[in-house]
């Protein structure tokens, strides 16, 4: 079964928990593809696109969800902003 499978991780005081380069490629993938749709219907901050870009992920976000982060009316959504803006930008660029 799919449980059986699961790699098994012992997360220790001094030890960290493995990044994507050590999944195996189909869960490395899932986990991309799930991502990637969770940050462009907007259930994930846009910022986490950052960490989509590092892993080789072109990242995406929908207009509406673009939107909805353009304005900043404080420092820590700075971020968000700049992945909207980015996101706006793309589409415009893609539509002409």
């Amino acid at each position: 079964s799919f449980l059986s499978r699961r790699p098994q991780w012992k997360v220790g005081p001094k030890q960290r928990l493995p990044n994507i380069e050590q999944l195996d490629p189909i869960t490395r993938s899932n986990l991309l593809v799930s991502a990637r749709h969770q940050i462009y219907t907007g259930k994930v901050y846009p910022f986490a696109n950052y960490e989509l870009m590092r892993a080789g992920t072109s990242p995406l976000l929908a207009p509406s969800v673009a939107r909805q982060y353009i304005r900043i009316t404080s420092p820590w959504e700075l971020q968000n902003a700049a992945w909207a803006y980015l996101a706006l930008l793309r589409g415009i660029n893609q539509s002409e």
